[in-house]
């Protein structure tokens, strides 16, 4: 791009992953720069080359930081560049916006290929940042993180609150990490944050999920056969049941492509795999599971998605959507308050009430002996589906019974 303006950077559109857009210069000369993170947020810095290596300085975020301004401090500092000085040293203290602080966390966390980064980006924007907007890092104290924490716990959503203190808290040490690095040796600190915050800042004990909690038989015909639940939740909880339970995001993330009908196979990608270094999960499916396929498929609205977003059917729909149900649906129910991972725990258990056997290998929960973790590479498809057929059975038994 020739020359930074208003409207050009206003135009700029955010994207999947984060990038720049660079002012014509010199090689060497400070490079003016715009930084568009996923998030929207755009932040100005310069890019220059210090003893022939490429370094980048954040100048600010627009459009707190103006482009007359920014262009005042690039000028300021490709100076120092032809000097053969390097501005970071020079640079004085640099006191950022949290909100900057957020979004580069959750940016650590989509570059190390985190699953919940999106789930996380979407809890903290909607229980943190509001309490936080146009706070420096210098400013930020206990108090407005406790007031989200008792925000949250007021909607009785403990799950949640735990999973939002505790990435606020993981963000802080990744703040505390980055003003350590040893490239920033001698130099001001990246963020102003008082590292007492971190350990000032309580674990919350999920109690109501004590990772005991699994449905009885009586449980599992409530679930399957209410006509009071939300259709769409429903149709999840009955189709990780007849799936053997699967792993959460390997079911609300799946595409319909994934299901082989005619081989009656569900096909795990590898990238869904929780372990690494292990090759597509192979599921077999039974006769329970194509209906409720057609039915989800007669409501995607032509989505690839079983589980679209609700306003976007290019979009999953995040997994907090059933956590924040499945109270309700408990109500309804009439029984003890559940998480959607119990389903797993459920079918494991039930599974081993009713013989299955290879029940390990349906669910590919990995044995921990030396030799199934590291050399066992047999999918172990006959057995599966053998056992596939004995849990289809109990299920059929339980629903009519």
């Amino acid at each position: 791009m020739a020359v930074l303006s208003d409207y050009k950077i206003q135009n700029l559109k955010k994207k999947k992953s984060p990038y720049i857009v660079t002012e014509e210069s010199g090689r060497g000369e400070g490079r003016l720069q715009i930084k568009v993170y996923s998030s929207g947020v755009k932040s100005f810095q310069i890019q220059y080359f210090i003893n022939q290596k490429k370094t980048y300085m954040v100048l600010g975020r627009y459009p707190d930081l103006s482009v007359a301004d920014a262009r005042k401090l690039h000028r300021q500092k490709i100076m120092d560049v032809r000097k053969g000085i390097n501005p970071k040293k020079t640079n004085p203290k640099i006191d950022l916006l949290v909100s900057v602080l957020i979004d580069d966390y959750l940016q650590s966390l989509e570059s190390r290929g985190v699953r919940s980064a999106d789930i996380i980006a979407t809890t903290i924007a909607k229980d943190f940042r509001p309490s936080i907007e146009g706070m420096r890092c210098s400013q930020l104290t206990i108090d407005p993180i406790m007031q989200c924490s008792a925000n949250i716990m007021q909607r009785d959503a403990l799950h949640v609150a735990s999973l939002v203190m505790s990435n606020i808290k993981a963000m802080l040490l990744f703040a505390k990490s980055a003003n350590e690095a040893p490239d920033r040796h001698n130099m001001p600190p990246k963020y102003q944050i008082d590292n007492q915050l971190i350990s000032d800042i309580p674990a919350i004990k999920r109690t109501q999920n004590k990772k005991e909690r699994y449905f009885d038989e009586s449980e599992i015909k409530k679930i399957w056969t209410s006509t009071e639940l939300n259709r769409l939740h429903q149709l999840y909880y009955c189709l990780n049941l007849a799936l053997a339970g699967q792993r959460v995001e390997q079911v609300l993330h799946a595409r319909f492509s994934e299901f082989n009908i005619e081989q009656m196979l569900f096909v795990i990608p590898q990238e869904r795999v929780k372990v690494k270094g292990y090759p597509e999960h192979v599921v077999p499916i039974s006769e329970l599971v194509l209906p409720i396929l057609q039915e989800l498929r007669d409501r995607c609205q032509g989505s690839q998605y079983l589980f679209p977003g609700a306003y976007d059917i290019t979009k999953i729909r995040p997994v907090t959507s059933w956590a924040n149900y499945n109270k309700f649906a408990a109500d309804i129910l009439d029984i003890p308050i559940f998480s959607t991972r119990d389903i797993r725990r459920s079918c494991k258990t039930n599974m081993a009430k009713a013989g299955v056997e290879y029940r390990d290998e349906l669910q590919q929960h990995l044995k921990s002996d030396v030799g199934a973790k590291h050399y066992d590479r047999y999918q172990y498809l006959l057995e599966k589906q053998k056992s596939m057929e004995k849990w289809t059975e109990f299920l059929k038994r339980t629903i009519l019974g």
